[in-house]
């Protein structure tokens, strides 16, 4: 870390000027999520954007890009992240990394080794890694037998998805142990299922007259179609129109 950051004036709590919490360099934890093309990095004593950019083969303009945070890059601080841009080439699929988890565990679940895991992923260094970083997870066919995949899009919510796919959150997480529906990472292929329109719900409302559509009911109890889905995990979005029993979020 660069800067007076370390003496005082600029300390990690920032009562000065130049601190985190106030002034030139704060970045105040920012970001919580990284955009699609960049790996969250937890700042390390010591670094600085340039060993940063050497580590992940970027440049510093690159970072400064993905993070507008930072006022002035010779102030970084430990203890906060980056977003960092990383050239990932993925010919399967993407996979968020989860608090607790690791890159055993990881390559466990879908039949790796670490050091085949590690070979796809050349900007994870398996000494230090965190949860939110993306790694590829090298399937050429992650479907296996199922026949549909459905590629996510810039722009999808976990309910264009759904909808697009006419399946359950529960039928595609199924199909997609790896998927974070709280973590859309545009490029993901997923398996698709398709699933019927005839789901039941314990102790549910009835979804009131004249609601033709989960958009529809998402406006009338005013909440939204993703959290209509998430509390409905087995009923896919052309379950909800009217007289059907759901439970309310």
């Amino acid at each position: 870390m660069n800067g007076n950051g370390n003496n005082g004036d600029g300390g990690m709590n920032g009562n000065g000027g130049n601190g985190s919490n106030g002034g030139n360099g704060g970045m105040n934890g920012y970001p919580v999520t990284c955009p699609y093309g960049t790996t969250k990095y937890m700042i390390q004593p010591g670094d600085t954007l340039y060993s940063l950019a050497m580590k992940y083969n970027t440049t510093i303009d690159q970072i400064l890009y993905y993070n507008p945070q930072i006022t002035n890059p010779n102030m970084i601080y430990a203890g906060e992240y980056l977003c960092i841009p990383v050239d990932i080439e993925c010919s399967g699929f993407y996979y968020t990394i989860k608090p607790g988890e690791t890159l055993y565990t990881i390559a466990m679940s879908f039949s790796m080794t670490v050091d085949e895991l590690l070979m796809y992923n050349p900007h994870i260094d398996p000494n230090y890694y965190q949860a939110g970083e993306v790694l590829c997870i090298p399937q050429d066919y992650p479907c296996g037998g199922m026949n549909t995949t459905y590629v996510v899009k810039y722009d999808d919510t976990l309910y264009s998805i759904l909808n697009n796919c006419n399946v359950s959150l529960n039928s595609l997480l199924s199909a997609n142990p790896g998927f974070d529906p709280n973590n859309i990472v545009p490029g993901t292929q997923l398996c698709v299922i398709p699933s019927p329109c005839s789901p039941m719900c314990d102790d549910a409302d009835v979804i009131p007259d004249c609601v033709d559509n989960i958009e529809e009911l998402a406006q009338r109890t005013g909440t939204s179609p993703d959290e209509i889905l998430k509390k409905n995990p087995n009923y896919p979005p052309c379950y909800f129109i009217a007289g059907h029993p759901y439970c309310k979020p």
